[in-house]
């Protein structure tokens, strides 16, 4: 049938959607494709479904949902569910049906969390540590290869492995291979969301597709790892759905589980990282509905996640404003996906005096503050990688870029995100070989942002010409204390125009010239300008 035949069936369908001719619905339906009953209206960008809701004709809706892409946004930026009062038999029709374990752990809840020390450190002595939690950080190492995926923000051997050895076509063809392997190819509506992501490269998409009922769910528990990757290869686009709040999660436990939690809350110096995906809702009710009865020797225990700040791995898949509709093919549920790598801490434990339930507080605590990208040759890919982590990422404070012989054009893209960075305050990119083209393009830091207050460029060999591109930012800057020069090929020339630099500055406190080609006298009269601010540092802070 050719294009404007099927133009005028979907036509035909919204019509008798919208006025309620239940008889026609059930002739079509049958022979239409998803496309097709999914057709968005061009006068008002209803679909079928946003018809029949708008109708109330509970029988038509009832048929439609198995076929409809609820996530689906009229003009006016709503949903079909949002186009009608909520009734309970309709908010029953759009509820997921049946039993399912997506906001509980119904197995051990411990094989959820990695403990870790809170600095990063390893756990070299755990014969403190309760069982539970010495099991769960041993067998961490093989748990999950997606873990990888946040060495950009952890390990910089990692990062090396994540860029040459997994790329995001690799990761599509895994995943691909994953949904052949467990969704029935009849199952269109699936294969047409991931086909989706594929062609308009959307990450809104995929996540649709993770809230279908459909068996991928219970398949990731344990094989997530293309799933993660891809996710966090797109997270810069979910930044606007970063959340902040509470949600809640059912899980399974033992009292053995529960002292090993007890434990934790004693200990603030270790921390949990989730090592799943977890599904969690925004509703109390609905991580509780989830959470079914064990036997006796397991109690479902309310998980309370705090999110004090907006966490880049709690992914809000409800509606955040009229620009960002829900994600979720089932917006009652409010979900927030929780992504592998998120860290809490175990702030305490509360017994319901009336059920006898337990409720376990976690409070999410930021990512690492210090990232460290040392000795593995970044190409201009994976600089630009690291610019859109840093451009959107509010907890890293420092950032340290040495031995990498990074290119001006990967420079390029670091220096463009960090001249307007709000949280960074110390910038290290030592031996890079940098020279004076390069440090013409770091200048914008140096003039431009207003937290780094440590710099270091040692081993550059920058020149007297790259002296003079520092030297004229420098003169701008008002937030420098410590910047680190040494082992440069920096003469007089350059030095002199340091000097000018250093004589207006009033915040440089510590620098450090040595193994340059400075005369003995020029270096002492750039040292008493530093020494001035140090001194006059020293007055402010005693009059305060």
């Amino acid at each position: 049938m050719g294009p404007v035949c099927s133009h005028q069936q979907s036509s035909l369908f919204y019509e008798a959607c919208s006025t309620g001719n239940l008889e026609v619905v059930q002739k079509m339906l049958p022979d239409l494709t998803l496309e097709e009953i999914n057709q968005i209206d061009s006068i008002n960008g209803n679909t079928a479904l946003h018809a029949a809701c708008q109708g109330n004709h509970i029988e038509i809706i009832r048929l439609l949902l198995p076929y409809s892409l609820r996530t689906i946004v009229n003009r006016q930026g709503k949903t079909a569910l949002e186009m009608m009062s909520i009734t309970d038999e309709l908010h029953t029709l759009f509820s997921r049906q049946g039993t399912s374990e997506r906001f509980v752990d119904s197995s051990s809840s411990i094989e959820s969390f990695l403990l870790k020390a809170a600095d990063g450190s390893e756990l070299n002595e755990t014969s403190h540590i309760p069982d539970n939690w010495q099991k769960g950080y041993l067998s961490a190492s093989d748990a999950n290869e997606s873990q990888f995926m946040f060495a950009i923000a952890r390990a910089p051997r990692l990062l090396k492995a994540f860029i040459k050895q997994r790329t995001e076509r690799e990761c599509c063809e895994e995943f691909r291979s994953l949904l052949n392997e467990i969704i029935n190819q009849e199952d269109k509506q699936v294969f047409n969301l991931y086909d989706n992501f594929l062609d308009k490269g959307r990450i809104d998409s995929l996540l649709t597709l993770y809230t279908l009922e459909t068996p991928l769910y219970s398949v990731l528990q344990n094989n997530a790892n293309a799933f993660t990757a891809l996710l966090f290869l797109h997270l810069p686009e979910l930044f606007d759905r970063a959340y902040q709040g509470e949600t809640y999660r059912g899980i399974s436990m033992t009292l053995t589980d529960i002292d090993a939690y007890k434990w934790a809350v004693q200990r603030q110096d270790f921390v949990l990282e989730t090592r799943t995906l977890q599904s969690t809702s925004k509703k109390k009710t609905v991580a509780q509905g989830f959470a079914g009865a064990y036997d006796s020797s397991r109690l479902s225990v309310l998980i309370t996640f705090h999110f004090p700040h907006k966490c880049s791995t709690a992914i809000n898949l409800t509606r955040v404003n009229d620009k960002l509709p829900p994600l979720s093919n089932f917006a009652d549920e409010e979900e927030v996906l929780l992504l592998p790598f998120t860290l809490f801490q175990v702030r305490s434990i509360n017994i319901d005096s009336h059920t006898g339930k337990y409720e376990i507080i976690l409070y999410n605590i930021p990512k690492i503050q210090q990232l460290d990208v040392e000795r593995i040759e970044i190409t201009d890919a994976m600089a630009q990688l690291l610019a859109d982590v840093m451009k959107n990422n509010t907890t890293i404070t420092g950032l340290y870029i040495m031995e990498n012989q990074i290119s001006e054009k990967g420079l390029g893209c670091i220096v463009n995100v960090l001249r307007k960075n709000k949280t960074l305050t110390s910038l290290g990119i030592d031996s890079n070989e940098l020279g004076s083209g390069a440090m013409r393009l770091l200048t914008p830091i140096v003039r431009f942002n207003e937290t780094i207050t440590d710099l270091s460029i040692s081993y550059n060999q920058i020149d007297d010409l790259g002296a003079f591109y520092l030297a004229d930012a420098l003169a701008y800057n008002t937030t420098l204390t410590s910047l680190d020069l040494r082992y440069n090929i920096i003469e007089d020339e350059g030095a002199k125009n340091l000097l000018k630099a250093l004589k207006c500055n009033t915040t440089l406190t510590t620098i450090h010239l040595g193994n340059n080609w400075i005369s003995k006298k020029i270096e002492e009269r750039m040292y008493k300008c530093v020494q001035r601010n140090e001194e006059r540092s020293k007055s402010s802070k005693r009059r305060h």
